[in-house]
């Protein structure tokens, strides 16, 4: 990327870091949710002295790219920014109107999800953010239906979504967690067809751990293509 274009293509929709004096202080970092940034959940940490400006996961902290290295070599992997990063998701917001947040890393998913989620899909009584997730068809999965699997949502535990319909316009999709013991979460009362739930099952247990890295940020959706396994 040009570095010089940094600045005119992405549009800064929130720092995050206000009153912060400890981990990024706002004198010398900012910390930004940015409008161009609509296909994975991310932050971006901007230091004003050394001038570089990284992209990290909203979820796990770990660094995705760099868009300007500033004073800093081409060969860093901003380790530190990524360490810093990780303690300073965990911890709580330092700006008396954020009182209401547990941690930084909530209250940026809900700025990013308020500039970026234009639109939800409804199952049950979850709300599914689409932009957090990806789907992917029979052929590669080998389950006779449409796979859905995202990153973490609110309000759910780890899980997949099987569409049913394979109509666009009319989609029938339904919950399914996978973490521990695989379970129809959404809509109330919904149920598989037998011989679909095994192939739902048995894709679960083949790709659990690929699930829960991409559901934890730890792996993006090119990292889970490459991780899933198909069932036979």
């Amino acid at each position: 990327m040009n570095e010089e274009n940094t600045e005119q293509r992405y549009v800064d929709v929130a720092t995050c870091n206000l009153k912060e004096t400890s981990i990024f202080p706002i004198s010398d970092f900012k910390i930004q949710i940015r409008s161009d940034d609509a296909d994975i959940m991310c932050f971006h940490v901007v230091s004003i002295q050394d001038g570089y400006d990284v992209c990290l996961y909203i979820h796990s902290g770990k660094l995705i790219n760099v868009l300007n290295y500033g004073n800093r070599s081409h060969h860093d992997r901003f380790d530190d920014v990524v360490a810093k990063a990780k303690r300073w998701l965990k911890s709580k917001p330092t700006h008396p109107k954020l009182i209401g947040w547990e941690s930084n890393r909530e209250h940026l998913e809900d700025v990013w999800e308020m500039e970026h989620a234009d639109e939800y899909f409804i199952i049950g009584n979850l709300y599914v953010n689409p932009l957090l997730a990806g789907n992917i068809g029979t052929n590669h999965t080998g389950v006779d239906a449409t796979v859905w699997f995202t990153f973490k949502q609110r309000g759910m535990p780890p899980s997949i979504f099987i569409n049913l319909n394979k109509n666009k316009l009319d989609p029938c999709r339904i919950a399914v967690s996978f973490k521990d013991y695989p379970k129809i979460i959404a809509p109330q009362g919904a149920k598989l067809p037998p011989a679909l739930w095994w192939q739902v099952l048995k894709w679960i247990k083949l790709n659990k751990e690929a699930l829960l890295k991409y559901w934890n940020g730890e792996i993006g959706t090119m990292g889970f293509f490459e991780a899933m396994k198909k069932i036979t």
